[in-house]
């Protein structure tokens, strides 16, 4: 869920990748909406594709580790306080005003339909201030504890995003000790799917690093690695499944936490994602320098990448107050489609305006940043 288009310049990433990234991203964006759509909140007749969009997230956190390793490779130039800057404008540019929309979107769903709104959302429409504050904070998700902000269910991932972004400039800053003490904060919940994201980061590494290239025999490793684990799955994926739930009791039920949202339906996308991207990642590595990328296909999946984190943090609040004022007939599947439609086109319109606003807080943060260091120096 982050925007690549600023490594695609400082890093002289090849275009075949860059396109794969801003696609890949859209698509998994889609995939989340697409299946909170069919949810039964919404409408009566298409079965539940929710877990496709729980695995979708496990594909954003592979594409996040290897995002982030491509823009910040390692810490011999690492400026600190200009990564968290950067890193920090850009979830807050989305998230503060899909928060705003969502208060303003909830209090028009509960006040249309007080039945429908509360009977599923009122557990998390408790301590609203609370809600929104932690959320805007990505303080959500923190040793097995999940604060929804109202309806808007899809922010607990942006818990596990910021904590990974946090632990990787401390690791990069080589502070270490205060990287253990973060991650002993943030609990084990946290711990257990930075493995996913260190796994993205690591193909960054091993198939794309150009400046301190991997040799043949690692890159075929991880490569079979990939294709054991396919092969594993596609033999006896109950069996795989069976295998990652008793890992993740052994592991919660050690430490006596809830596991929340590390789940099957998390883990194991996330490991098909790290097989399936080892491999198109090692064939662009092989061929991607040779792939002509016309330059209206890169203008296309930029812009279409950049919506991404929109169509993430908008759709849920929007399919609930659309339903709640019964805009659509539930048993028409052209009007489900087409409000599918227009409320993915309603994030597109939206795009425009966080660039905007994640351009105004980096200068303001930066500016800030500045103040301290000079006052402190």
């Amino acid at each position: 869920m982050t925007g690549q288009g600023q490594a695609a310049g400082a890093r002289n990433v090849p275009d075949s990748i860059s396109v794969l990234l801003d696609v890949s991203r859209v698509f998994l964006a889609l995939a989340v909406a697409g299946a909170h759509w069919t949810q039964s909140y919404f409408q009566p007749d298409w079965p539940d594709l929710t877990i496709f969009g729980v695995a979708a997230v496990g594909g954003f956190f592979v594409l996040s580790g290897y995002t982030i390793r491509m823009i910040y490779p390692d810490g011999n130039s690492f400026d600190e306080g200009r990564y968290y800057v950067d890193r920090l404008s850009r979830l807050w540019s989305v998230a503060l005003p899909a928060l705003v929309a969502t208060i303003c979107l909830d209090a028009v769903s509960r006040y249309a339909a007080p039945d429908f709104y509360m009977s599923n959302w009122g557990g998390e429409a408790d301590h609203p201030i609370f809600r929104i504050f932690a959320n805007a904070g990505f303080l959500t998700q923190i040793w097995g504890y999940s604060i929804y902000p109202l309806s808007n269910s899809p922010f607990w991932s942006l818990g596990y995003e910021a904590a990974f972004y946090l632990m990787y400039g401390l690791y990069l800053s080589r502070r270490y000790m205060l990287l253990g003490l973060t991650a002993l904060l943030l609990g084990p919940n946290i711990l257990f799917m930075a493995v996913v994201w260190i796994g993205g980061a690591a193909l960054y590494d091993v198939y794309s690093r150009k400046e301190r290239r991997t040799g043949t025999g690692i890159r075929l490793f991880v490569a079979g690695g990939a294709v054991a684990v396919m092969g594993l799955a596609a033999v006896d994926l109950n069996g795989f499944a069976e295998t990652i739930r008793q890992v993740i009791d052994v592991f919660f039920g050690t430490l006596h936490v809830d596991p929340a949202r590390v789940s099957v339906s998390l883990v194991l996308p996330s490991i098909a994602a790290l097989a399936v991207f080892a491999w198109v990642f090692w064939a662009l590595d092989l061929y991607g320098e040779r792939i002509a990328v016309p330059d209206r296909l890169k203008a296309i999946a930029r812009k279409v990448g950049d919506a991404t984190f929109p169509i993430y943090l908008f759709h849920f609040p929007i399919f609930v107050c659309v339903a709640a004022l019964g805009l659509y007939d539930v048993h028409s599947t052209w009007q489900k489609l087409a409000v599918f439609v227009c409320v993915i086109g309603v994030t597109f319109l939206i795009t425009p305006w966080t660039n905007v606003l994640k351009d105004i807080l980096r200068r303001r943060l930066r500016s800030g940043v500045g103040y301290v260091r000079l006052r402190f120096a």
